[in-house]
């Protein structure tokens, strides 16, 4: 295993649940941020979300997003995968059931035909962890790895 597989498999293990990250996108020239609950796999972000609201027309308008969580930071492209029963979303959809757990069966309304799952395909990623700084180039299939110090103070 090389050594941005082996940084990947970390990627997965901290970010493949139910985090809370500042999505980024765009309305015309306007920078827009809202927290939104997304699930990390292999080099994606999952959401689920409704066809209807404002960062899916943005998203629609330019794809580039940007996502944050603490010092994590990542940029991709977004693109809609349809509704969460198609059969191309029957196996992403068991997964975002088991992460999201919590809400999914009180938030998620799968009988309404603009509920929606979001993919976005990670173009770069930073992941601080374990007193390491991860530089992810998920279109070269790279990272740079260096020493780091998280001596920040989070407050809950």
């Amino acid at each position: 295993m090389n050594e941005f597989e082996l940084a990947l498999q970390l990627m997965n293990q901290s970010f493949g649940k139910d985090i809370q990250y500042a999505l980024a996108t765009m309305d015309q020239d306007k920078p827009v941020v809202r927290i939104i609950d997304g699930y990390f796999l292999d080099g994606c972000i999952y959401v689920t979300t409704y066809q209807l609201a404002n960062k899916v027309k943005q998203i629609q308008t330019n794809p580039n997003v940007s996502l944050t969580y603490k010092l994590n930071r990542f940029t991709g492209k977004c693109m809609n995968l349809g509704h969460p029963l198609l059969l191309s979303n029957a196996v992403i959809r068991e997964k975002l059931k088991k992460a999201f757990y919590l809400f999914y069966d009180r938030h998620v309304d799968e009988n309404d035909s603009n509920t929606c799952i979001l993919k976005i395909d990670v173009s770069t990623a930073l992941m601080c962890l374990d007193n390491k700084k991860y530089h992810f180039n998920f279109n070269d299939k790279t990272v740079h790895v260096s020493d780091f110090i998280d001596d920040m103070i989070y407050l809950s």
